[in-house]
């Protein structure tokens, strides 16, 4: 029997679907993982490099701990989270490291080409040039008004297609993905009209948020009428920014659009989406925290609080226009919201202690009551961080862990344990403190990655360990 597949050796490798050997380095997005794995020695210790580089290019590559046939497809949340902290065209090099020789490299964006314009003809770019592609379907997405949405079948490269497209003025920006991948759109386009078609639009200030020349200074913009959203006045804008989320997706196509990259600054915006979200949403929204810079695990409690109370009066405001008694809408509104948190909580389990905390700082104690079960870790917060260092502590194998952190108010417990896990078990706290407001938000690029590491590596520790740091934290800072 004649082999002429490589198998590993003493070296690691990265292998296809069709179990083709990685031989050279190559370029890939993050659409393109399936069937991508590790191959590696199985008598060996082998460990997944990645680089990062971006908007904030960390001191040190991330180094995970992995064994042979281990799917990339399965680290693809800790890929879109570290690509969020670094900016929307950041890119990571992965590396199989098995000994002294490195495996051939790949490289992962989030596009590989570009839309550009010729005149009025959509064209693609690539690295080596501009390219055809003759089956290339596209969303044509008109950013002022999200219920005029164009679906082009394919797109005709290299031609005018604006006369396909309803009779409004836009801007319309083009979403375009084949097998190969999503297309980076090109800036939004005009369309010259005689009479616009009516149709629902944002309000002119959210529009003129995309007049500013930079783009920090476009996301400071939608940042801060992000955070207007809130207000019942503004329920308008709040609806279609819900559509266009749901046109769009919860994918990578998000990263192209200021305004969901802005939802960093916005945390009480973001919270509330979730509120909002249904059953069918609700993991496409979560899924935010991979698009802009931000996590769940360290919003600011206040945030939670403020979504929480302008969740209720929403609903509040529907029922008793509908005819209901107030009394009667705000028990029903209690019940919903209540479920709303029931659902967050059983698709991110450490966020317990944010939700029941912030449930308690507005009026909703008794619905809580009556879908959560609240965490033993809020009566004694300090024995059960202790519980859970200690469980963790057993379960680790003493490998040191890459990012160094540590909190000031780390129980004096922690001391007894082995240097290399105290960066692990300060996570939590230093998590803790951001949520409290004792560290600002959002962490720090560096912290963000060490907390996202931490908390995809051991998310049994971080779901034991959060409520019982936040209450802790509590505590200490009265």
């Amino acid at each position: 029997f004649d082999a002429s597949l490589q198998r590993p050796g003493d070296q690691g490798w990265f292998a296809d679907g069709q179990d083709k050997l990685l031989q050279r380095d190559i370029e890939l997005d993050l659409g393109m993982l399936s069937g991508w794995r590790v191959l590696a020695p199985t008598d060996r210790e082998v460990h997944l490099q990645i680089r990062l580089f971006g908007d904030h290019t960390p001191e040190h590559p991330v180094v995970l701990r992995v064994s042979n046939e281990t799917a990339l497809g399965a680290l693809l949340p800790r890929f879109r989270g570290l690509m969020a902290i670094c900016g929307p065209d950041s890119r990571l090099h992965l590396r199989v490291l098995v000994g002294p020789t490195p495996s051939p490299r790949i490289t992962l964006r989030r596009h590989l080409r570009e839309g550009d314009w010729q005149g009025d003809a959509f064209v693609l770019k690539t690295h080596s040039g501009t390219e055809t592609a003759e089956n290339l379907p596209a969303r044509i997405v008109n950013l002022s008004a999200p219920g005029l949405v164009q679906t082009l079948e394919p797109l005709p490269i290299g031609q005018a297609f604006f006369d396909q497209l309803p009779e409004h003025p836009g801007p319309w920006m083009v979403f375009a993905r084949d097998d190969r991948g999503l297309v980076r759109p090109p800036r939004p386009r005009i369309k010259q009209v005689e009479e616009a078609l009516p149709a629902a639009r944002f309000s002119d200030a959210f529009l003129a948020c995309s007049n500013a020349r930079t783009r920090d200074g476009r996301l400071g913009a939608f940042g801060r009428e992000l955070v207007d959203l809130l207000s019942p006045m503004r329920q308008g804008d709040l609806g279609l920014f819900e559509q266009q989320l749901e046109d769009l997706g919860g994918d990578e196509t998000l990263c192209s659009l200021d305004s969901f990259v802005a939802l960093d600054r916005a945390p009480a915006l973001a919270v509330l989406l979730l509120l909002r979200a249904t059953k069918e949403q609700l993991s496409a929204r979560i899924d935010l925290e991979s698009i802009s810079p931000f996590s769940w695990t360290t919003l600011p409690l206040d945030s939670w609080r403020q979504a929480i109370e302008a969740r209720l009066q929403q609903l509040e405001t529907v029922m008793v226009s509908a005819g209901l008694p107030l009394e009667t809408a705000q028990t029903y509104a209690h019940e919903a919201v209540a479920t709303s948190l029931r659902a967050i909580r059983d698709r991110r389990p450490e966020l317990i202690g944010q939700l029941v905390l912030a449930g308690l700082e507005t009026s909703m104690f008794q619905a809580l009551l009556k879908v959560l079960t609240f965490p033993k870790a809020l009566n004694n917060p300090e024995a059960e961080l202790m519980s859970a260092a200690g469980t963790a502590v057993r379960q680790q194998d003493g490998t040191r862990h890459p990012f160094p952190l540590r909190s000031s108010y780390a129980p004096e417990g922690f001391a007894r344990y082995d240097d290399a896990m105290r960066d692990l078990l300060n996570a939590p706290l230093v998590a803790a403190d951001h949520v409290l407001g004792l560290q600002p938000h959002p962490p720090q690029p560096a912290i963000a990655i060490a907390l996202l590491h931490y908390r995809l590596q051991h998310p049994d520790y971080f779901e034991a360990a959060m409520p019982a740091a936040i209450a802790f934290l509590k505590t200490k800072t009265a």
